[in-house]
């Protein structure tokens, strides 16, 4: 595969840069510092600018906090970044690379890539096991034990070099893998890294090990195939795999037939004739759901919440679990009203307040 080259100098363009603010700025604008950087985007294109050319730029310390992520409330710590410079100089370093970072990106891999999400998976997942019985008799679910922060600054560079040659790019990946251990959850850079350095896995687990089908969201796996030893010979050598990259593979992975119970992945859960909602999430639905009907006139946070949760139920199987759980007790007509009122109004205020 042929090196990317005179990657920097595009980098230094000052339309890229530009860009790079417009979209670090999504869904931030009501932050005084984002707003002062938009006021004068000008200025500080010039400034980003110049920390390139004169590649003088330097990560500014995170600040850092914890979240309770997705269903299983799992705690995971966030750096966050200065908007500017670092945000910024994150953008334009993928604006210029995504092109190679995604050049032999396997087609099943999802999460954190434009136009890939859950259901992008979830879509395939049902067509094979719909249409290729034979070959989704046996399920393998993995989960790669602490990924982000296991990941080895390293073996990050190392895999950046097979398809970069301009030694200045390479220098500013250093230094953003140089500012926190492994990838931080929280650097733009990060999800691009993350499904770049498992590209190696997925061409070995379908040229290879040779699974008839696989799905991988980030460090989430699912294999399907007709053999259960081939499945259990699979999982032995994706550890030796991963052993070689330093990381390894939780202790809860699990080969079972698909007949016998659903595949859970991607909040979903998978059977043959059908698609239902992860029992936590649907337990979650449900108690929102009851908490909100409580309400006389429900704010906007819980209306946008539970019609964030109804969005799910547009792709399961669920018309039984809407009509007791749903439509007894919410005016989906009166929650997205809540949410459009509310948004004029900060809209509004955010003109007012220029």
């Amino acid at each position: 595969m042929k090196r990317a080259v005179h990657l920097y100098e595009q980098m230094c363009d000052r339309d890229i840069i530009r860009q790079a603010i417009i979209m670090a700025s999504k869904r931030k604008r009501g932050r005084r510092t984002v707003r002062k950087v938009l006021a004068n985007i000008d200025e500080y294109v010039e400034k980003v600018r110049t920390l390139l050319v004169t590649e003088t730029f330097e990560p500014t310390p995170c600040s850092h906090f914890t979240i309770k992520d997705g269903a299983t409330k799992k705690e995971r710590d966030i750096a966050c970044p200065r908007f500017y410079p670092d945000q910024i100089v994150h953008w334009v370093i993928i604006l210029v690379c995504q092109p190679f970072l995604t050049r032999g990106m396997y087609q099943f891999c999802c999460g954190s890539v434009p136009g890939r999400g859950a259901h992008y998976g979830k879509r395939y997942i049902e067509k094979w096991m719909e249409r290729d019985h034979k070959h989704t008799k046996y399920c393998l679910k993995l989960d790669i034990h602490k990924f982000y922060p296991s990941v080895k600054r390293d073996a990050v560079m190392l895999e950046l070099r097979k398809i970069i040659k301009c030694p200045k790019t390479l220098a500013l990946f250093d230094k953003i893998l140089a500012a926190e251990p492994g990838l931080p959850i929280g650097f733009y850079t990060s999800q691009w890294l993350a499904n770049y350095v498992l590209q190696g896995l997925d061409h070995y687990i379908k040229e290879e090990l040779k699974i008839a089908h696989y799905v991988r969201y980030m460090d989430d796996m699912v294999l399907l195939d007709s053999s259960k030893r081939r499945l259990h010979k699979a999982r032995k050598a994706i550890s030796k795999f991963l052993a070689d990259l330093g990381l390894e593979l939780k202790g809860n992975w699990q080969v079972f037939p698909v007949d016998a119970r659903g595949i859970d992945f991607l909040g979903f859960r998978f059977f043959r004739d059908k698609t239902i909602l992860r029992k936590n999430i649907s337990l979650r639905l449900r108690r929102r759901i009851k908490k909100v009907s409580k309400k006389e006139k429900p704010g906007r946070k819980d209306a946008a919440a539970v019609v964030s949760y109804l969005g799910w139920l547009k792709h399961v199987n669920c018309r039984a679990f809407y009509m007791a759980h749903v439509k007894p007790y919410l005016n989906i007509k009166k929650l997205k009203e809540a949410i459009s009122d509310e948004s004029k109004k900060y809209n509004q205020a955010y003109r007012l307040c220029g």
